[in-house]
């Protein structure tokens, strides 16, 4: 019983036979890897409606899982016997096993949406891993096609599942700003937004007549982020440092410090607690920019912002 993994991993040496799952599933976990088993049970809640149970190592459990020094950061043993062991270099490496997991059961397991599976076989192997590059991709430019929330969610659970950590977001250019950005309205009420799309090449000069367009919120993206955090996803804002050569910024306002942006951005999706090395500003509470001599905001400067419009206007 061989199962296609996908990425291969370094090493897979199957057994003879298999081993059965069912619900409950009985896990033993230590606390430090218990959030990517949280994330797993929720996955299998959500396919099969399958339920986890946490049990003390040693009590007959489904499946042990621990940290294991001598791994690397993101790398991984699996074991799949009568007791199933899984060790791992940290919380990522053991989110990739357990991942390696689903993909070793039934098709089921993977399921978006409620399908029913009484139990699934699992083929006895060992399974060594660990990614080759440190730096494993895909880049979503929502700036001149915007994609909601949920469809960047489902992204980012894709990634994961093929142990992709990072997702390179392009968020502003010239077809559209998709970041709020508190004190600025018109950003969005205006630059998210754009009166047709073009069809075919560009010399034909045609266009869709369909308006498009859409941003996310400050709390949007930090769901984005938190959603990426538990799925071990960096994402990596692209196109905030300088919007000052954007038309998406340009139209709508003419008298901003583009690089106060960029700070605002970095806050949100940046990861909690942990400073980013070239931001020479600092964000305070609520996402209000500060520090930096001759920086200034909305409150300190008179706007020269022109007459408020409508969200989609006819001619950006």
């Amino acid at each position: 019983m061989r199962t296609r993994l996908l990425p291969l991993p370094r090493s897979a040496e199957y057994q003879t036979g298999s081993v059965s799952w069912a619900s409950p599933l009985r896990v033993a976990v230590t606390d430090d890897l218990r959030g990517a088993v949280t994330t797993f049970a929720l996955d299998l809640k959500t396919a099969v409606g399958w339920d986890v149970a946490f049990v003390d190592a040693g009590t007959g459990g489904d499946l042990e899982i621990a940290l294991d020094p001598a791994l690397g950061p993101e790398e991984s043993r699996v074991v799949v016997d009568d007791v199933t062991v899984v060790t791992a270099g940290s919380p990522a490496g053991a989110s990739y096993a357990l991942t390696v997991l689903r993909q070793l059961g039934a098709v089921e397991l993977w399921s978006p949406t409620r399908s029913t599976l009484e139990r699934c076989e699992i083929a006895r192997v060992v399974i060594d891993d660990g990614p080759a590059f440190p730096w494993r991709g895909v880049h979503l430019d929502v700036a001149r096609h915007f994609f909601d929330v949920a469809s960047v969610c489902r992204l980012i659970d894709l990634l994961a599942a093929h142990r992709l950590n990072t997702l390179h977001l392009h968020l502003n250019d010239d077809q559209g700003w998709r970041v709020e950005i508190p004190g600025w309205p018109r950003l969005t009420d205006v630059g998210a937004w754009r009166r047709s799309s073009p069809v075919g090449h560009e010399d034909a000069a045609m266009d869709d007549n369909t308006p498009h367009g859409g941003y996310f919120t400050a709390d949007d993206l930090v769901h984005l982020r938190e959603h990426a955090a538990r799925r071990f996803v960096r994402i990596v804002p692209e196109n905030v440092a300088a919007v000052a050569l954007e038309l998406s910024f340009i139209v709508p306002v003419n008298d901003v410090e583009p690089s106060a942006f960029f700070v605002n951005v970095a806050f949100w999706l940046g990861s909690p607690g942990v400073p980013i090395p070239w931001m020479k500003k600092s964000v305070g509470e609520g996402g209000t920019v500060t520090g930096q001599e001759g920086m200034t905001t909305p409150a300190d400067r008179k706007s020269k912002e022109p007459a408020k419009t409508s969200a989609r206007p006819e001619n950006p």
